[in-house]
């Protein structure tokens, strides 16, 4: 039978925990800072993490075609981080057809006849 003793429950316990945390807080203030669309770019991030990772862990080299991809993913978000991000100018609610006049006349309140 698998037993885990106290260090590898400490462990898990601390990824779980605290490394979660982190992350999340990371992800979240990257999509309050950036945007959700720009902040999706980042995603790519994590290959290119895993790669660096393999390569100061174990001391593997990864092969061209990973390179190659490394690339790709870079180039993607230079790209994607570069591009201004979309004015807020413009409301974003969708109006079913009517006009941004109509719908605001629409959502003011009425008042009573006189």
């Amino acid at each position: 039978m698998f037993r885990l003793g106290t260090a590898e429950l400490a462990a898990a316990g601390y990824l779980a925990v605290i490394v979660t945390t982190v992350a999340f807080v990371l992800w979240y203030s990257a999509v309050a800072g950036i945007g959700s669309g720009r902040a999706a770019l980042l995603c790519g991030v994590a290959p290119v993490a895993a790669a660096v990772v393999g390569i100061a862990t174990t001391g593997h080299v990864p092969t061209p075609p990973v390179w190659a991809g490394i690339a790709v993913v870079m180039a993607g978000l230079v790209v994607g981080l570069r591009t201004p991000a979309p004015s807020t100018d413009t409301p974003t609610t969708p109006t079913l057809g009517v006009d941004a006049h109509a719908a605001a006349s629409l959502a003011a309140p009425r008042r009573a006849p006189a």
